[in-house]
């Protein structure tokens, strides 16, 4: 048997080799180390929820937008530096991958260590406007001082993620996020439970989860295990205004996440009051661990689309993308017969103490998980066009499915069916980008094909 079919990660099999098996080499890893990801928040919430009650987990659920912005930030650059060193890769130019890395990576550090300082030097102030008020506001500042202080590693960390898996070590990122979160796990149950730290009991590990990850993934680079490190000569206005370009989308995506949190419960504070905001971290979490695993589907076709399309090999970039799209819409299917059949034991899980709160949140899940099957072909065709640089088409689709339509929805749904009008809203808007990208696609199609890179244009 040949290297190259040996190792599915390497660019000659991501060239040559089997679609399906290419795709499938990196899902695993990706979709693990998503999950794991997805886990310091997980924890938080159970243990706030368990151990200190609702109105801690509603302080919490206010602080939720800062995740969102960390991860806004590292997508935007990882994803970026990811599909240029893929590209870059694929037409054989190693040089220029090493240049985007080691400029994603001083781009990370800078912006990380910018929202650490300014949020907390104006903590209160962040917490009031992320809408926190009266008894709310020290838990908020609590838990808000320790997750802003660790902001570098959050971003960092997320940004290495992506682009070591593009250098062909997705296990390494798998290991370092697991572990990374174990920790969180054991941690958050001290603190909380044992010590009685109370929500910055919650907090402390939370933000050392990022840190224990980012040392294990610096071992890639110590021990050379890929073709990436860092190289002097790295600034370059043009590969910088190109890899935020080509994950702004994403951008977008992770930042709307978070407004969009800030607005509903602003909504649901005003039409229901504290309960439902409660209610809808539960909401939250279910959604932040769904998105954590379209996110890994996506992420394990991003290296096998972008070098494949930096080869000129648009047909195959084509059946990675369908790959992922079938694996997103099986993986749909069954969360949501899931939520469905058992709200009350997901509910139950995070309010164990809480049985009125657990019966109150049965209609908001199902309401709202109507767009799991919308949102997981839409996560898939975002990430398509960012691997194959089409970052224009990916950043409207972004706004339109993470802002623009949901704003909408909330303000057609909710002025005549109130709370409910807040959990459908995300699905009305999903199903209206889902048409509205195929309808886009299809007229791209028939007037100007995908244009290959060194040959003759394909219809995609």
């Amino acid at each position: 048997m040949s290297k190259v079919s040996e190792n599915r990660h390497s660019t000659q099999y991501l060239l040559n080799g089997n679609i399906r098996k290419a795709f499938f080499s990196y899902l695993a890893p990706s979709i693990l180390a998503m999950i794991a990801s997805s886990f310091y928040f997980i924890v938080d919430v159970m243990c706030i929820g368990i151990g200190l009650g609702g109105e801690n987990l509603a302080a919490l659920n206010i602080a939720t937008p800062v995740f969102f912005l960390y991860t806004a930030f590292s997508t935007m650059l990882g994803i970026g530096c990811a599909t240029l060193v893929s590209i870059r890769k694929g037409s054989g130019d190693p040089a220029g991958a090493r240049r985007a890395f080691t400029l994603a990576l001083g781009t990370a550090f800078v912006v990380g260590l910018a929202i650490s300082v300014m949020g907390n030097l104006f903590l209160e102030s962040f917490a009031r406007l992320l809408g926190a008020r009266g008894e709310l506001l020290p838990l908020t500042m609590d838990y808000l001082k320790w997750v802003n202080g660790a902001a570098v590693a959050f971003v960092l960390s997320g940004m290495l993620q992506l682009v070591i898996q593009a250098d062909e070590n997705p296990r390494l990122v798998m290991a370092a996020v697991i572990t990374g979160n174990v920790l969180n796990i054991i941690f958050d149950y001290l603190c909380v439970f044992v010590w009685k730290m109370g929500m910055q009991g919650a907090a402390i590990p939370t933000a050392f989860s990022p840190v224990v990850t980012l040392l294990i993934l610096s071992v890639h680079f110590l021990c050379r295990k890929g073709s990436l490190r860092p190289c002097r000569g790295f600034f370059d206005r043009w590969m910088l205004g190109r890899m935020v370009s080509i994950g702004f989308s994403s951008f977008l995506i992770e930042l709307s996440a978070g407004v969009l949190v800030f607005v509903q419960n602003l909504i649901l504070l005003r039409v229901s009051g504290q309960s439902a905001v409660t209610i809808y971290s539960v909401v939250a979490i279910v959604l932040f661990v769904v998105r954590g695993i379209y996110n890994g589907i996506a992420n394990a076709s991003k290296p096998v689309v972008s070098v494949n399309y930096g080869a000129g090999q648009t047909r195959r970039a084509v059946q990675a993308r369908r790959c992922a799209t079938l694996t997103a819409l099986a993986a749909a299917v069954f969360f949501t017969l899931v939520i469905f059949l058992f709200p009350s034991q997901i509910m139950y899980a995070f309010m164990p103490d809480s049985p009125q709160l657990v019966a109150q949140g049965v209609l908001p899940l199902r309401l709202y998980y109507l767009c799991l099957v919308f949102m997981g072909v839409n996560t898939i065709s975002v990430s398509y066009f960012q691997s194959v640089e089409r970052a224009g088409l990916a950043t409207f689709v972004s706004v339109m499915k993470g802002l623009v339509l949901v704003l909408a929805a909330l303000a057609v749904l909710v002025p005549f069916w109130g709370e409910n009008g807040v959990w459908l809203a995300t699905a009305v808007a999903e199903a209206c980008a889902m048409a509205m990208t195929f309808l886009l696609e299809r007229r791209m199609k028939r007037q100007n094909p995908v244009p290959e890179r060194g040959e003759e244009p394909q219809r995609v």
